[in-house]
């Protein structure tokens, strides 16, 4: 659909809620994508960029046709970390890779146990967003983040503001939050 390979079933059926307008019950994404095309008697293509460009982008973005095919669109991989226990600005965190991952480089001790600075600094080898739109059009990148305390595992203190967020990480021997979820890109070449 919108002739974008981002474009999932997944994207289609995600909420797009307005809340400017209160809505109870929000459509999806692919509901205010057909209505746009039945009731405005948009294209396609025009649908796509109304809905998934200008009017939900967190929502609906990835199904937006004028999205750049490039390498900043497509990186080396993603991570996605879900955690139920997290404050809000940590429930959902996305690690967009910039750089080719070293061949000694343990991703999985990294975010588990020791997140480090070694092969891995924010802005350098890899960026922080809130959701995989964000990552994907790399906007709002998160603007804080420390590394190296042995044991402790992903984000250590970082946040999405100038300022150390504390108690937001996992370890697998030091406490921190316990109902963490990490997701791999489909596409991450480099991680099997």
């Amino acid at each position: 659909m919108c002739g974008i390979e981002s474009c999932t079933e997944t994207v289609l059926n995600t909420r797009a809620c307005n809340q400017k307008r209160g809505e109870s019950k929000c459509p999806t994404c692919w509901d205010r994508i057909n209505k746009n095309m039945i009731k405005k008697s948009l294209s396609e293509n025009e649908a796509c960029i109304k809905v998934a460009k200008r009017k939900f982008p967190s929502e609906c973005g990835l199904c937006n046709p004028d999205a750049p095919n490039d390498n900043t669109f497509d990186p080396t991989f993603y991570i996605r970390r879900r955690c139920d226990d997290c404050a809000e600005s940590h429930k959902d965190i996305i690690y967009k890779r910039l750089t080719s991952v070293p061949s000694d480089m343990d991703v999985e001790d990294l975010f588990l146990a020791n997140w480090s600075s070694e092969n891995n600094i924010m802005g350098v080898d890899f960026n922080l967003y809130s959701s995989i739109t964000e990552a994907m059009w790399n906007v709002e990148e998160w603007q804080f983040c420390n590394y190296d305390d042995r044991g402790i595992g992903f984000p250590r203190d970082c946040g999405p503001n100038e300022s150390w967020v504390p108690g937001q990480w996992n370890s697998l021997t030091r406490g921190g939050k316990s109902s963490v979820a990490y997701y791999v890109w489909h596409k991450n070449h480099l991680i099997h």
